[in-house]
């Protein structure tokens, strides 16, 4: 090979272009799919020719691209992996608040009726005051009524 047929070494791959017969049938990857220059590198090359320095420095330069795309890779692999763990109990947190709400508001209404009720014994207070010795029972009941009404809100909640 002489000094004038050769070409400057690229760093981008090239497409593989084989117009041997039968290359196409057995090389075919689809369209869209390219195939590059050192993909079939063992086939093509004989011992002597992997043995000398220039084969070798493109080979080892192309592993350490490869080592590069590798780890940058897995760095984005990592960063990813994170953030959908974070999504993922994010996601479960917000399901617990939402299991603790629906349960709320499935709770009885209880305690807002005895509330009520109670509320009710106290409105009746003004017109009972004629008959002085009933007074003193919707005050009573309507205060207990009222306080079971709180403490059952409460012990609910």
């Amino acid at each position: 090979m002489g000094d004038t047929d050769a070409e400057p070494l690229s760093t981008q791959p090239e497409e593989y272009t084989d117009s041997s017969p039968g290359a196409a049938g057995a090389r075919s990857r689809g369209k869209g799919q390219p195939q590059y220059a050192l993909r079939d590198l063992r086939r093509t090359l004989s011992q002597d020719e992997l043995s000398t320095s220039g084969v070798q420095i493109m080979l080892l330069d192309k592993v350490d691209g490869l080592q590069a795309e590798k780890d940058d890779l897995h760095g984005r692999l990592q960063n990813e992996s994170n953030e959908l763990r974070k999504i993922r109990d994010d996601f479960h947190q917000c399901e617990r608040k939402a299991a603790v709400l629906n349960e709320r508001l499935k709770q009885s209404p209880a305690g807002d009726i005895l509330l009520a009720a109670g509320s009710l014994f106290f409105g009746l207070v003004p017109s009972l005051t004629s008959l002085r010795p009933f007074v003193l029972i919707p005050i009573i009941g309507g205060a207990v009524i009222m306080l079971a009404g709180a403490v059952w809100r409460k012990v609910r909640r």
